[in-house]
């Protein structure tokens, strides 16, 4: 219940920004709201720290918010919110940024009603999860993000909305989800003696420390998301960034696929490890589990690139002629797919330091080869030094699992050769036809190659449709 309420929030926030970005007259203002978002999305990731996921056993043990280390994490959550809003405002100002400095700012109050973005509201989640009840707070955030959809629908039906206005709905849409997530929460919190405790400076300290490989980590991830999104704005225009966010958006609201695939595979991925089952190879898991997410992207690749003109017609006309940054970026999105996937795997064996290792050096050199590339090729240079980055990432990935990892993720990579090889040639063969055409060979030849290459087997599904945890 809880993965369901989650991808259909994702879903209604996925719904939410493509609205949002069909509803500007501009690409200059599409550039701006993306920007807001980026600034929003990496400040909120520094502010996390990764205080959740370090004192989460301890509260766990407590049965609740009575314990030093809720505390402790509230009070460090609230400083890291407040530091990370003032460095934002800094800097924004000396970087000559104060054009959006309102529309920041006022999308910075939602950081603490939210379920978006990393803020207060995640740590008073925490004690939902440990009720086991983790749904009702996911079934929160539907509702805010559900409620967001529809007041952006009523506005944008009325004609164009600004920056501003969205950024209004952001926040205000926020807050009655956060009433009904605490409400319920006050007597438990109010019966919570060590609440009123007062914290050790050297507790401080020492969760800091434990915080610090979590929090690089997520915040190496985030800001590796909204690089494109910052150097576009450095090096080219407004216009650049709003056209690259807009053609991208039809993909990039479908991270919570893998997230999903993988999260709900992850629990069996660790048993295995761990040794505690012996029904299902870790070669078996590895491969089905990566060709279950690689076919979901190929299915999404034949699907954006066939469709891409009536897609790209849900946007203003002056996205026509972007087309072409749809068409590769579902390159990119199955490589992301694919990243994803193997860091929740890595995650589930317990590799939390490599899964860190191998987030720096996307970002790394994702840094390194965009910003020249940019420079020389605008936003095909951009896509390329993606792709290029993500490759490493994936090569880094595989040498570090485990042997019998290793080799599971190779034979899905070879089962997959055939379609990948099939969609590859049909789209060269078709290219430049009718969007109706392409789709009356591109779609049977690769649903026929997914079946002849077996890509994914009946048998397999079945199988791991009745696994339980052990």
């Amino acid at each position: 219940m809880t993965t369901a309420m989650s991808v259909l929030s994702a879903a209604i926030n996925y719904a939410f920004r493509l609205v949002v970005l069909r509803a500007f007259t501009s690409k200059e203002e599409a550039g701006t709201f993306a920007l807001v978002i980026a600034y929003l999305a990496i400040t909120t990731a520094l502010a996390d720290i990764g205080l959740n996921a370090t004192i989460l056993p301890k509260i766990a043990m407590a049965r609740g918010a009575n314990t030093l280390a809720f505390r402790a994490a509230f009070v460090m959550r609230l400083y890291a919110i407040g530091l990370t809003w003032l460095g934002l405002n800094v800097y924004l100002v000396i970087a000559g940024r104060t054009e959006i400095l309102a529309y920041v700012n006022l999308g910075f109050v939602g950081v603490f009603f939210s379920g978006r973005l990393t803020g207060v509201r995640q740590s008073l989640e925490l004690l939902w999860r440990l009720k086991g009840r983790a749904y009702v707070s996911a079934g929160f955030t539907v509702i805010d993000s559900l409620l967001g959809l529809i007041v952006v629908l009523i506005v944008a039906g009325d004609g164009a909305v600004s920056v501003g206005t969205v950024m209004l709905v952001w926040t205000l849409s926020a807050i009655p989800g956060f009433v009904l997530l605490l409400w319920p929460l006050i007597p438990s919190l109010r019966a919570a003696e060590r609440l009123r405790e007062r914290v050790p400076a050297r507790y401080y300290r020492r969760l800091f420390l434990a915080t610090l490989p979590v929090g690089l980590m997520a915040y190496a991830g985030q800001l590796s998301g909204q690089l494109e999104t910052f150097i576009l704005d450095l090096i080219g225009t407004r216009a650049d960034v709003g056209a690259y966010n807009v053609a991208v958006s039809p993909l990039t609201g479908l991270i919570f696929v893998p997230v999903a695939i993988s999260v709900g595979l992850a629990p069996l991925v660790t048993q295995i490890f761990r040794g505690a089952r012996s029904d299902l190879p870790m070669t078996s898991m590895m491969s089905l589990g990566l060709r279950l997410v690689m076919v979901v992207a190929l299915c999404v690749a034949v699907a954006a690139n066939v469709f891409a003109v009536p897609i790209m017609g849900l946007f203003p006309s002056e996205y026509a002629g972007d087309i072409y940054i749809l068409r590769i970026y579902t390159l990119i999105s199955g490589l992301v797919f694919v990243v994803i996937a193997h860091d929740q795997f890595l995650l589930a064996a317990g590799y939390r330091r490599q899964v860190a290792t191998g987030a720096l050096l996307n970002l790394g050199l994702a840094i390194a080869l965009e910003v020249p590339l940019v420079s020389a090729f605008g936003i095909r240079g951009l896509m390329a030094a993606k792709v290029a980055a993500l490759l490493a990432t994936i090569g880094y990935q595989l040498t570090v699992f485990r042997a019998d990892m290793r080799t599971g993720a190779l034979d899905g990579f070879a089962r997959m050769l055939g379609p990948l090889a099939v969609f590859g040639a049909g789209l060269a063969l078709t290219w430049g036809w009718s969007y109706g055409a392409q789709a009356a060979v591109l779609i049977p030849g690769v649903a026929v190659a997914l079946l002849v290459f077996r890509a994914l087997k009946r048998d397999e599904l079945v199988q791991l449709r009745g696994l339980r945890l052990s």
